[in-house]
């Protein structure tokens, strides 16, 4: 009976967990392909939008000329629509991200599944179901249901390749030089302009794109929405 019940778990685990984990690396390793061919640099938003940060970076991003594009939170969508209907207005991509921001590995299928359509509806009614084409799951982590639900939806599923932690980290310098250390001929960069409770204040991911975008081992640099490197993949 032990016996039984180990090897569904197992079973179960494999499943829901560990194959789309493996679907993952495979999932990576082409977006990177695409990334080098293309030799641009994506920077991305998650967990906004943010009254404390999110204006700032629109401006920064604005007296560069680049587009980015954004992975807001469903929940902040409805608490700050204007700040969401700011970065749409200024030309950003716009992703899905979740409506809550759930950990994958750590809510039962039922539930995860409830907040990926909440969320889809949450963006598809404030953006348009054609503006919507990236998902970027919480943490980076993937289950089943992330897998079934970007089929269904027609979501391409978007990892980063060089994480800022600017959530953790304020130190501008050290930001920006472990940012410049990872960028390699293409590359998609990692931001937050939301917080969790606890998290840096996301004044620190003002002052690191700021120095990012003027630092002269990126200056003519090319700068791409995600769409505009995956267009045709």
């Amino acid at each position: 009976m032990i016996f039984k019940i180990a090897f569904t778990v197992l079973f179960a685990f494999a499943i829901y967990i560990f194959f789309p984990s493996i679907i993952k690396i495979y999932l990576k390793k082409r977006q990177n392909q695409v990334l080098v061919e293309s030799g641009a640099i994506c920077l991305t938003f998650d967990d906004g939008p943010d009254p404390r940060a999110t204006p700032a970076i629109i401006k920064l991003l604005n007296e560069k000329q680049i587009k980015a594009t954004f992975f807001p939170i469903g929940i902040k969508v409805e608490k700050y629509p204007y700040l969401a209907n700011l970065i749409s207005s200024q030309g950003h991509l716009i992703g899905e991200h979740g409506y809550s921001h759930i950990h994958a590995w750590k809510l039962n299928p039922v539930a995860y599944y409830k907040d990926l359509i909440k969320e889809n509806t949450v963006i598809d009614n404030f953006f348009g179901k054609s503006q919507t084409r990236f998902f970027r799951p919480a943490n980076g982590k993937v289950n089943l249901i992330t897998l079934a639900y970007t089929l269904i939806s027609h979501r391409q599923i978007i990892f980063w390749t060089v994480n800022s932690y600017d959530y953790k980290l304020s130190d501008t310098d050290l930001l920006v030089e472990k940012i410049t250390a990872q960028i390699k001929k293409g590359a998609v960069i990692l931001f937050h302009d939301g917080r969790d409770i606890g998290e840096e204040d996301p004044s620190s991911t003002v002052r690191a794109l700021k120095a990012l975008l003027y630092h002269k081992d990126l200056q003519g640099r090319k700068f791409a929405t995600l769409d505009e490197v995956f267009s045709a993949h």
